[in-house]
């Protein structure tokens, strides 16, 4: 009986089929996405034994203090000091392309003996040869490289042996990157870079790495550069691919949403049509509890197809999307636990919708026998307005799921995300970061730009370490941007820009950390003395782990040796070339040999998101596609179910003497009224909806007060009309049954 009733609806058995294969699909490889991630991240950060802290550091290295302080500490497992050569980029090319506008600190590196070790494709040490060279794994595509090719540094030229996985650097959000040379040619290599120091501890198990963190400040130790913890190392390098994830899990929600909608007009479709079998049953003195059970059989087997189907794709389309995760990370085996977890996902959200099923098959408590023997009453009671109310709330769901990732993607590629991430709305980043006298470079490439007419204004903020007063009163350090932070200001989630040389604004995630507001206080060393200043803003900041500090300029600490590194924002005039002027620069600043990066800002966020954006787009075009399926099948067979319901009416109109036409016309008004205003509720609540998950999403990494960047072509336009275009046809495909529809039935029946 089943088997026959499902061939006899062939259109909707496979609809439900459909809906449930693909939530199952979603959710379960949503679960997979996740494990896989955080699974093939935490094997390679346990194979290379990343540190638990590591301190970075330019200028003389007091290693006998160090290696003192390691021995005293009980929590300290190993030791080392890991150099790195910092190299101009100018002077390196990857198959032929300079390096010039790499937003990137790129380094030579020798494999290191204790712990922190680079590993190749295979997992492996590898053994450097002399004139052999491993390049960082996330260079491969973007260069187009292979092994084999060459690779110049200067005028030294290298064989390029293979490609190597970076545990702490091989997230594009991670600011360097690590190239792996023979000893030998690190030593002749010197005279091209300057060489800072990678102070590294691996902690004992249940080490408190804040609790040492506090100890090494408080030792006085060696911290000119940024303080990396294993935590932080472990959130770069998940934070791309975890955006992916966090998508999918939005979406695979509001297929859930959808689905159960669906599922539950396919149900009561099906109702109206086999009531008269219903009653019949009935007065054959079948219960009703039996009949429910009849039906919702073949809905648990539907249930149990689209499980084993949507688990399948699942695993076969999990490889498309951990492609680049295997490159990054290294392969990470599904075990059972994989498998565990996926099956239980899928099963869950399944369950969910059987229980909207038999919910729904509850309704046929209600029907009367006699009324639906003699072709009248109703197996359930939902109104035709209402309805359309539930076709507008599917057409809502639908742009709403488009709209989440197609404006992620717009938010990562807009100029304006530069001040999501800590730096100002500049059109141009000059960097000078990876060479000795940076002061001095720097002013040389201020009187540049002083004298430039082409220039409509500058801005040149300078990082330095600065140790700040914990509310705990201990010493800690602290990367603090120095300069005039009004004229390329960051997006301020509270307050404003420092002005004052007594004022200072921090990153969200610092002032959380610290406990403190706009109005409070906080004590840095500055100097040699302890200076208190007022905090008049808070940012968001999603680098350099998101914990930052800016104030006013403050020429007491200008001390070349002490300066990190220079960033000089500039934005040029209107009729300005800015890529002509980018060139002009770059050939300039080779010459006078200032060792300085030049990139417009825009570049520097695709350098920086690039991967992260192109997972988005794909995903993006996925789920558009997943909505236009969903709206054609799905409001078609509504269509088909509301004119089931008045097809008293419709067969009345029609013995009155009203065209095929002239109905269908009717339906095409009410149909668009009803997608157009369903669209417009769906644009408004899948940005207010999307931007609170992605804000959410973001705040935990620094963002505070995110908004969505819209591109309003996309968002107004582009959606919209595939929605409507396939609203259209799917109402068109349903309104066909018109055809068949006779005016003498009406004669036949009352209406119900």
């Amino acid at each position: 009986m089943i088997w026959n009733d499902i061939k006899k609806n062939k259109l909707m058995s496979f609809t439900i089929v459909m809906f449930m294969t693909v939530v199952a699909c979603m959710f379960a490889l949503t679960i997979q996405l996740s494990v896989y991630l955080l699974g093939s991240v935490q094997n390679l950060m346990s194979a290379a034994q990343t540190p638990d802290f590591l301190q970075m550091h330019a200028g003389e290295l007091h290693l006998q203090e160090l290696q003192d302080f390691a021995e005293q500490q009980k929590d300290v497992e190993h030791f080392q000091v890991s150099r790195f050569l910092n190299l101009y980029n100018g002077d390196v090319y990857l198959n032929g392309q300079s390096l010039i506008d790499n937003t990137q600190d790129n380094g030579l590196s020798t494999q290191n003996e204790k712990f922190d070790f680079l590993f190749d494709m295979n997992q492996q040490k590898p053994v450097v040869a002399k004139g052999q060279i491993y390049v960082p794994v996330c260079y491969m595509q973007q260069y187009e490289l292979k092994t084999g090719m060459q690779m110049r540094i200067g005028a030294h030229t290298f064989e390029i042996a293979g490609f190597i996985r970076d545990a702490q650097m091989n997230s594009m959000m991670a600011s360097s990157k690590r190239f792996l040379v023979c000893e030998e040619d690190y030593e002749a290599m010197k005279a091209l870079g300057t060489e800072e120091y990678l102070i590294e501890f691996l902690l004992r198990e249940q080490a408190d790495t804040q609790a040492f963190a506090t100890m090494y400040a408080d030792a006085g130790l060696d911290a000119n550069g940024p303080t990396i913890t294993a935590p932080l190392i472990r959130m770069m390098n998940a934070l791309s691919d975890g955006v992916m994830v966090m998508i999918f899990l939005a979406v695979s929600v509001a297929m859930l949403l959808i689905a159960i909608l669906c599922i539950r007009f396919s149900v009561l479709t099906k109702l109206e049509k086999d009531k008269r079998e219903i009653a019949t049953l009935k007065a054959l003195g079948i219960s009703q509890k039996d009949v429910n059970h009849l039906y919702f059989t073949k809905f648990l087997l539907f249930a149990l197809m689209g499980l084993l189907i949507g688990l399948a794709a699942a695993f076969l389309l999990q490889g498309l999307f951990v492609k680049e995760m295997q490159e990054l990370y290294g392969s990470y085996q599904a075990n059972g636990m994989v498998v565990a977890l996926s099956v239980a996902g899928a099963a869950f959200v399944l369950g969910v919708m059987l229980w909207s099923v038999w919910k729904t098959l509850k309704r046929t408590a209600r029907l009367s026998v006699v009324e639906a023997m003699n072709g009248r009453g109703e197996a359930y009671k939902l109104s035709v307005r209402k309805q359309y109310v539930m076709i507008g709330l599917i057409i809502v769901a639908c742009v709403s799921m488009a709209l989440i990732p197609t404006n992620m993607a717009s938010t990562f590629g807009a100029p304006e995300f530069a001040t999501y991430m800590g730096i100002g709305d500049g059109e141009i980043r000059i960097d000078v970061n990876q060479t000795d006298h940076i002061l001095e470079k720097t002013e040389q490439i201020r009187e540049l730009l002083s004298t430039d007419t082409r220039i409509e204004e500058y801005a040149v903020l300078q990082t330095q370490n600065f140790k700040k007063l914990s509310p705990e009163g201990e010493w800690t350090n602290l990367t603090v941007e120095q300069g005039d932070h009004t004229i390329f200001p960051v997006r301020y989630s509270s307050g404003n820009a420092p002005k004052e040389v007594d004022e200072i604004a921090l990153s969200y995630l610092n002032a959380s950390e610290m406990g403190i507001d706009i109005g409070d206080t906080l004590t840095l060393f500055d100097h040699e003395k302890e200076v208190t200043y007022r905090v008049c803003g808070i940012y968001s900041d999603i680098t350099n782990g998101g914990k930052s500090a800016k104030i006013a300029q403050n020429d007491t600490r200008n001390a070349d040796e002490e300066l990190m590194w220079s960033v000089i924002y500039v934005s040029p005039k209107s009729d300005v070339d800015m890529q002509s002027l980018i060139s002009e620069y770059q050939m300039l600043l080779e010459e006078k040999a200032l060792d300085a990066s030049i990139i417009d800002v825009q570049s520097y966020i695709r350098a920086t998101y690039g991967p992260t954006i192109v997972q988005i787009q794909r995903i993006a075009r996925l789920v558009t596609i997943v909505a236009v399926l969903v709206i054609v099948v799905v409001l078609s067979l509504f269509v088909r179910l509301v004119i089931e319901k008045e097809r008293y009416k419709i067969s009345l109109h029609k013995a009155l003497g009203f065209t095929t036409g002239e109905l269908k016309l009717r339906y095409y008004r009410n149909y668009l009224i009803c997608s157009v205003t369903a669209v417009v509720l769906g644009i408004i609540l899948g940005n207010l909806v999307g931007e609170a998950g992605a804000g959410m999403f973001l705040h935990s990494l620094g963002a505070n007060g995110f908004e969505f960047i819209m591109n309003p072509l996309d968002v107004f336009v582009k959606i919209p009309f595939i929605v409507m275009l396939s609203a259209g046809v799917a109402v068109t495909v349903g309104l066909a049954e018109l055809k068949t529809m006779k005016a003498y039935e009406c004669c036949l029946r009352r209406e119900a």
